[in-house]
């Protein structure tokens, strides 16, 4: 209930100062406290005031009554108002819940070099020539020759990538492409950063096994899964031990690149648990004499229909796989390394990395064996990807359009192979002409359709905010949707200040007839310097009395919206 001011004088025709006299000769009928929270687009402060008892006034004297009159302040809505306690603006947007983050991916940083490479024991495997004859025995692996019932998928055509001799690391660094790093160092460095991926550390019969994770996509928006794509070399001479090591990686799949013929010669051990699957790549009828060079990869490992079968069954298998997936051919760089550019591509990997990652076979092979021959070269992986080119434009477009996989399949195997990469999100500011931040407590709401990962989308958009009208995003703003990256995106909105109005009149208490009105106008969230004192106290000097001034004592704030 709205609390008044209340004066009472009584009817004289003694001189005006007996009645300002008379008006301090009586009690205060009301509390002096003022409670008046005033709507500033529509103030109406009423003044009352009884006419005075001078001869001015006497036509207006005749019809006043002894009672007392009241002077009531009102919003133009006739609703009583605190300015005491007038409040400010509340925000109801609420800032929205962010998804959870299940997993982060393992930090990964390609231009770390502090890591050292050591590769103290050398381990020998048994290495065949086309006679059958044994080489760098120093440490001679026995050979486990299970037969199997295979189930081979290829036609015709061998070329057998065996395992190579030496491996020097490669002196042609020509890049193909602009501002691709693929010289030996940056390979050494490559290799010094991803020790804890080389999974033939820990193993004792081969030496190109190596855990695909930690490898982060080309826009950074997904980091690949560690113990679920492993490419390797032949698993013939596999100990115990690496059995039981491999078991422990949950390796469900084991996909087999090799031609019958080499199966038959250097037939795998079987991992437990594990399914064995046979796609040769280069046919079933091959009889080369195994030796793994630029030959394989012009048409024979992306246009020859084995090849084409071979690869189409490894992305199906990819795509219903539910553990680890491990893939190999005889050395682990030809085949296999083709495979891995592919699931690379796929899952969106930079060309540089996947140009690194192939050639870190040199790296692994290079204290093992003095021959050169079968070294692979940064050419034999241009050639490749010009043979795809020429006819399907890039390597994508060859996954899609010649191997079969779809835009859903492909969208179906990042989310089964990569971590989302957190994101920083959206920072979304309201601003004034001034540059003031004006942003509502709480935010304004952004929504994340598919979680706050780079690489995925947002939304948002300007809200309203009382006292102010949205104009425009600022330059130098990001749009109201997109992309989120590795940085964070700013969006500012602009907002003009509302003007607000607001009236004061003064009112005759007894006659309810309006005396004057002052109309007042500012700025939301100022102060009117206007005070009702000098007006008053010129109605006080023609005779009227104050009975009630709502009217704020500091002012009236323009503090509401319309």
């Amino acid at each position: 209930m709205r609390q008044r001011k209340h004066y009472e004088m009584y009817k004289s025709r003694r001189p005006l100062m007996t009645c300002i006299i008379a008006i301090s000769s009586f009690a205060i009928m009301g509390p002096l406290t003022n409670k008046t929270t005033v709507r500033a687009d529509a103030i109406t402060v009423k003044n009352t005031i009884l006419p005075s008892s001078n001869e001015s006034s006497e036509n207006n004297a005749a019809s006043l009554s002894e009672s007392h009159k009241t002077m009531t302040a009102t919003d133009s809505s006739g609703k009583n108002a605190s300015s005491e306690n007038s409040e400010k603006f509340a925000n109801n947007n609420q800032a929205q819940a962010m998804p959870d983050i299940n997993t982060v991916p393992k930090d990964y940083n390609p231009t770390d070099t502090s890591t050292d490479s050591n590769f103290d024991s050398h381990k020998t495997i048994n290495v065949t020539d086309s006679s059958d004859q044994k080489a760098n025995s120093e440490s001679s692996k026995g050979l486990a020759n299970n037969e199997k019932t295979q189930s081979i998928i290829g036609v015709n055509s061998e070329p057998q990538d065996s395992i190579p001799a030496t491996k020097p690391m490669s002196s042609n660094n020509d890049n193909s492409d602009l501002d691709m790093n693929t010289s030996d160092q940056s390979i050494s460095q490559l290799a010094n950063q991803r020790s804890s991926t080389y999974l033939s550390d820990d193993m004792d019969s081969t030496w190109n096994t190596r855990d695909l994770g930690g490898y982060t996509t080309a826009d950074g928006s997904g980091t690949i899964k560690y113990d679920k794509l492993i490419r390797s070399d032949r698993l013939s001479d596999l100990t115990d031990g690496d059995l039981k090591y491999l078991q422990s990686k949950n390796i469900q799949e084991v996909i087999d690149f090799r031609t019958p013929k080499q199966i038959k010669k250097n037939t795998d051990r079987q991992i437990p648990c594990a399914i064995e699957k046979y796609y040769s790549v280069l046919g079933q009828k091959s009889n080369s004499d195994g030796r793994g060079d630029e030959g394989m990869y012009d048409q024979k490992m992306s246009f020859s229909q084995p090849a084409i079968e071979s690869y189409r069954s490894f992305f199906q298998d990819l795509l219903t796989n539910k553990g680890a997936i491990l893939f190999h051919c005889t050395s682990g760089k030809d085949r296999t390394g083709i495979a891995t550019v592919l699931i690379l591509t796929a899952l969106g990997v930079s060309k540089q990395t996947i140009y690194q990652d192939y050639l870190l076979s040199n790296y692994y092979y290079q204290e093992s064996f003095n021959e050169t021959d079968n070294v692979v070269e940064k050419s034999w992986l241009d050639e490749y990807y010009q043979q795809v080119e020429k006819k399907d434009g890039n390597l994508l477009a060859y996954i899609k359009d010649v191997l079969g996989v779809t835009d859903n399949q492909i969208s179906h195997l990042k989310d089964m192979y990569l971590d989302p990469v957190p994101a920083l999100g959206v920072d979304v500011r309201a601003l004034n002409q001034d540059g003031k931040n004006i942003t509502p407590v709480g935010g304004i709401k952004v929504n994340y359709p598919n979680g706050k990962y780079i690489g995925r989308t947002y939304q948002t958009g300007p809200v309203k905010i009382p006292g102010y009208t949205y104009t425009a995003t600022t330059q130098d703003s990001s749009s109201n949707s997109g992309i989120l990256t590795s940085f964070p995106s700013v969006i500012k909105y602009q907002y003009s200040v509302n003007k607000e109005t607001a009236n004061v009149i003064y009112i005759d208490d007894v006659t309810g007839k309006t005396l004057s009105t002052k109309n007042l106008s500012g700025k939301y969230g100022t102060t009117d310097l206007y005070r009702t004192g000098n007006t008053i106290a010129g109605y006080e000097e023609k005779g009227y009395k104050l009975v009630s001034d709502d009217y704020p004592s500091e002012g009236l704030e323009y503090n509401e919206d319309g």
